[in-house]
């Protein structure tokens, strides 16, 4: 741990002012100089960061005495928020933006003062930036898992090595044009992107930890390769009633 700082014994509008405030300083923008362009983006999108804080800080159960924490890492930002999902409404219906406030004058007050919009608002923004992945679900609490978008000091070499595979298959695909897909496949699989095209294919449902786990890479790699083979058009994430799955397509 390098900074530990407590944002409370305040009125909760100035507290949760208080960390946007620091996670917009922790939020840095990343720059890129290609030969065609000036590329720049920040660690976190900061649309859904913003909507995650105040998300977290209005339906949080204060009854366990537990406030929200916010934990920066090298790799990720997590957020914590005690209380589980509101009692009577699903997953599907949670991702969907159906609002059901555990704090119903904490989020009139924050409406009134225009730091939100409307009901279920939120949710949707922050899945136009991050997978329903993201997030995990226990019994007392819910936690956001975001990827920062630069790598940590521990995956330079992975990414190194991820950088030339991706390589490798734009220069396979030129070269081989017009053969079969089954050929296409086998050149790949003994790569990150090919395992995990093969364990999709086997295990629909298989969640990026698990995937993680069983190749033995970061989660971070698990889903930069994901983030490719889903712009390839060789993948597609179906969210269902019973919980997402991926759909190989190719």
């Amino acid at each position: 741990m390098i900074e530990n700082e407590e944002y409370g014994n305040c009125c909760l509008i100035k507290a949760t002012k208080q960390v946007l405030d620091k996670l917009e300083l922790e939020n840095r923008t990343l720059t890129q100089i290609t030969s065609k362009e000036r590329i720049e983006q920040r660690l976190y999108h900061p649309v859904a960061l913003r909507e995650a804080v105040i998300n977290t800080i209005i339906h949080n159960d204060y009854s366990y005495e537990v406030p929200p924490k916010f934990e920066l890492f090298a790799d990720r930002l997590e957020i914590t928020s005690a209380g589980a999902i509101p009692q009577g409404l699903s997953q599907e219906e949670f991702f969907e933006g159906y609002s059901v406030p555990r704090n119903k004058e904490l989020m009139r007050i924050f409406r009134d003062l225009d730091m939100v919009e409307y009901l279920g608002s939120g949710m949707p923004r922050i899945l136009k930036a991050y997978s329903t992945e993201a997030f995990r679900f226990t019994e007392n609490f819910i936690r956001m898992r975001f990827a920062s978008a630069a790598p940590s000091v521990g995956e330079a070499s992975e990414r190194a090595s991820e950088t030339s595979e991706v390589e490798s298959k734009v220069k396979g695909k030129v070269e081989t044009s017009g053969k079969t897909s089954g050929k296409t496949s086998g050149k790949t699989s003994g790569k990150t992107s090919g395992k995990i095209v093969n364990l999709m294919r086997e295990r629909s449902e298989i969640t990026i930890p698990e995937l993680s786990k069983i190749i033995g890479v970061t989660e971070r790699s698990i889903e930069r390769n994901i983030q490719i083979l889903r712009e390839q058009g060789l993948i597609l994430r179906k969210e269902g009633a019973k919980g997402g799955h991926w759909k190989v397509l190719k």
